[in-house]
């Protein structure tokens, strides 16, 4: 394989780990995602179509890997966050680095609580899906 050429647009996609504010989302200057040790920003898709991934502009923005889902890339940026992390050879996630404003795991923390092996199992359905959906 190749690596992509300055012609060729790379979408980003992230975790929902970080929030997704109402305020400045018409505002590419606006940076919902930031990571201080690499200094990099940048803004969630803003308030586009629903194929925001392939839009023109979306080389400046961010998706959420759950708005991309059922379109198709040459390549990809994954920007990854608190809420999964590589620890001594395997892939661990946090559900609770998740941003506040994600509804994908609503309710999970109360199952945590009441049914602990079916949360995990849940959550570890949800990771491999994704690993296997990028791998």
């Amino acid at each position: 394989m190749t690596a992509p050429t300055a012609a060729v647009r790379v979408p980003k996609i992230a975790g929902y780990c970080w929030d997704w504010k109402s305020e400045g989302k018409n505002d590419p200057s606006h940076l919902d995602i930031y990571l201080s040790d690499f200094e990099f920003g940048m803004s969630w898709n803003l308030a586009n179509t629903a194929t925001w991934a392939i839009d023109e502009d979306s080389v400046s923005e961010a998706g959420c890997i759950h708005t991309c889902q059922g379109l198709e890339f040459d390549y990809v940026g994954v920007i990854i966050g608190e809420d999964m992390v590589f620890q001594d050879g395997q892939v661990l996630t946090n559900y609770k680095k998740r941003a506040r404003t994600d509804q994908y795991l609503k309710g999970i923390a109360k199952m945590m609580k009441e049914d602990p092996e079916k949360a995990a199992k849940l959550a570890d359905d949800g990771v491999e899906g994704t690993l296997g959906d990028i791998a």
